[in-house]
């Protein structure tokens, strides 16, 4: 059964120039392994291709190196081609020499990988599979390598390591060349040194297309402890995990996960270091506007520390809201923050300074004893408050019956003096009455 596809030249064509240069001589040199020589293919046979390759004897070229070949280059194949034959096996066991095309185009590969090595230019490869080290790509006809550390923004261990890699099958990625060593046939290449090198041209792109303060659709590519990487128009920005979100972040994956979609706030563009800063918790409410409204100075609060540093512990009031309890605000409390109070404490504090515009609150630390007192304090002057107003209410109240039990004894006063006048007349006038001598 033929290998070679319908419709292929079985036999060379005798008008063709192929054979001018055949009868006009040339010399013949020995063939050596290894050496790669240009022939002319004389026959092409069910089995095997007949090619001059100059030397005494011809090359057969054996079907098992034609099956290496795809549909498409047996088809191109034709008597009279010159091509590329890499000698295998100088004289074989039948007095044959041996000459492998698949073998010489893998040479030309080689031969440009050496190159690409030399001028550090971007070449593009398909991922045909992983090993536990890295993906495995096609370069031409052979196999190239990309170790997992020359991945771009590639974070992964454990079982989930294997599970990423996967992830890149059958993708194209760009590379750049780093290593050639034809003899130990090892191909690698990097991912990480040809993204960096490209999006650094695409990212000066856009910063001279951006400006500051536009709202862009991206997806986040990549975490760092210090933020998450984020792709916008084909260039990669970073928003600081200070600007994922108004709260508080210890790490970018507590509010995101790599693949998610979000639209990102470009905060600002830095062409002389070819960067972008881009922020997602701008385009959140901002919890200090309003601040004024909801806490004033004197207010007991209840926080959680967030920070402890030398000069004081900073307090989480609420999301996206700190305020800081300076060292000389610690109370009764005597020693360094650190030794007064820790991350994650609930602790109470009183405002003591309040500043919307700049986003600063200060506070003072209360211990349970000065929180007591305070209530206490505060409870005395409530008890005192009331009974100032009982005092003034029932003042109010006497004022206002005081006329009325005032003019009472004027009357009765009156009545009484009008009776004794009237006794002291009617004594006047009356006879005197006598007593009957004894």
């Amino acid at each position: 059964m033929s290998i070679l596809p319908p419709g292929v030249s079985q036999e060379p064509d005798n008008d063709h120039p192929m054979w001018e240069y055949i009868n006009n001589g040339h010399n013949f040199s020995a063939p050596e392994r290894g050496e790669i020589r240009e022939g002319i293919i004389l026959r092409i046979e069910s089995r095997q291709i007949i090619v001059d390759v100059g030397a005494k004897r011809d090359a057969i070229v054996p079907e098992k190196d034609l099956e290496r070949l795809s549909e498409e280059e047996l088809t191109g194949l034709e008597p009279g081609q010159r091509i590329q034959a890499f000698i295998m096996n100088p004289m074989g066991h039948d007095e044959e020499l041996v000459a492998s095309i698949n073998l010489a185009l893998q040479q030309e590969d080689w031969n440009r990988s050496e190159v690409l090595l030399d001028n550090g230019d971007i070449v593009e490869c398909e991922v045909s599979g992983y090993n536990k080290g890295g993906l495995l790509v096609f370069f031409g006809r052979l196999q190239g390598f990309v170790p997992a550390s020359h991945i771009e923004n590639f974070y992964a261990r454990g079982g989930d390591r294997q599970r990423r890699l996967a992830e890149y099958v059958e993708k194209t990625l760009p590379l750049k060349v780093i290593e050639v060593d034809q003899n130990r046939r090892r191909l690698v290449l990097s991912n990480r040194k040809a993204q960096k090198e490209w999006e650094e041209e695409k990212r000066a792109d856009l910063i001279e297309e951006l400006e500051s303060g536009e709202v862009r659709h991206g997806k986040v590519v990549g975490m760092a402890d210090f933020g998450a990487f984020i792709k916008i128009d084909g260039a990669t920005g970073l928003a600081h995990i200070s600007e994922l979100s108004w709260g508080q972040v210890n790490h970018p994956s507590e509010v995101m996960e790599v693949g998610d979609e979000v639209d990102a706030y470009v905060l600002d563009l830095d062409p002389e270091r070819n960067r972008i800063s881009l922020s997602l918790k701008r385009l959140q409410p901002n919890p200090w506007e309003g601040i004024e409204q909801r806490y004033f100075i004197g207010d007991a609060i209840q926080g959680r520390v967030v920070n402890v540093v030398d000069f004081g512990a900073f307090v989480e009031v609420e999301p996206g809201v700190e305020g800081l309890i300076h060292s000389s605000e610690m109370g009764t409390f005597e020693g360094q923050p650190d030794q007064i109070v820790s991350t994650e404490d609930e602790v109470a504090a009183r405002v003591i300074h309040l500043d919307p515009d700049g986003q600063r609150m200060g506070l003072h630390l209360l211990d349970i004893v000065e929180e007591e007192a305070e209530e206490a304090a505060e409870s005395e002057d409530s008890i005192a408050e009331l009974e100032a107003e009982s005092a003034e209410a029932e003042a109010e109240d006497l004022e206002t019956e005081a006329p009325a039990e005032a003019e009472e004894p004027e009357i009765e006063d009156s009545i009484e003096v009008e009776e004794t006048e009237a006794e002291v007349e009617m004594a006047k006038t009356a006879e005197p009455v006598l007593e009957p001598a004894g």
